[in-house]
């Protein structure tokens, strides 16, 4: 895959931030994903990232939904479908069934982590909010590169994976 941006985060960003941090950045990639299509760095809007912490760190909400309305999308799937997943290649497969984009995640005993998920007219983009985003027009190469991502990384977290599929919420006034 072709890293478009990188995102110095490190590896213990999601033990380090406050829970959430993670789904305000997805979203909002999500978010300038669809509205600009190509999304670079400086397209995002850190100070929005927070939306995701606050309902986490107040206790008034953990629910993703409400997250992802918050950044101006809904979820077109339902409330999203959660699947309960144990191999890195299971979560694969089911990402790349997918047509458009989407706000998905890992949870575990421990934690979750969220990132970002887009396929259109033959191009897919991965979004990390450890690492930045990545593009590959080669199914393979994405498999590949997500089952290595996620044993490297995040295997303590295969237990249940949530997928948000989004679109952009079109305001008339």
């Amino acid at each position: 895959m072709q890293l478009i941006f990188a995102i110095d985060n490190g590896l213990l960003f999601s033990k380090a931030l406050a829970a959430g941090q993670c789904m305000g950045m997805s979203c909002d990639w999500a978010k300038t994903s669809l509205t600009f299509r190509n999304v670079y760095k400086d397209a995002l809007t850190p100070d929005k990232w927070d939306i995701g912490p606050s309902p986490y760190r107040f206790g008034t909400s953990q629910d993703d939904v409400k997250i992802i309305e918050a950044f101006g999308m809904e979820v077109i799937n339902g409330t999203g479908v959660r699947r309960q997943v144990n191999q890195s290649s299971q979560v694969a497969e089911h990402l790349l069934q997918l047509e458009g984009t989407c706000v998905w995640g890992l949870e575990g005993p421990e934690g979750g982590h969220a990132m970002g998920f887009r396929q259109t007219d033959g191009v897919i983009d991965l979004f990390d909010p450890r690492m930045g985003l990545e593009r590959s027009m080669n199914k393979e190469d994405l498999r590949d590169t997500l089952v290595r991502r996620i044993d490297d990384h995040y295997s303590d977290l295969l237990k249940w994976m949530g997928i948000y599929e989004v679109r952009r919420i079109i305001r008339r006034f």
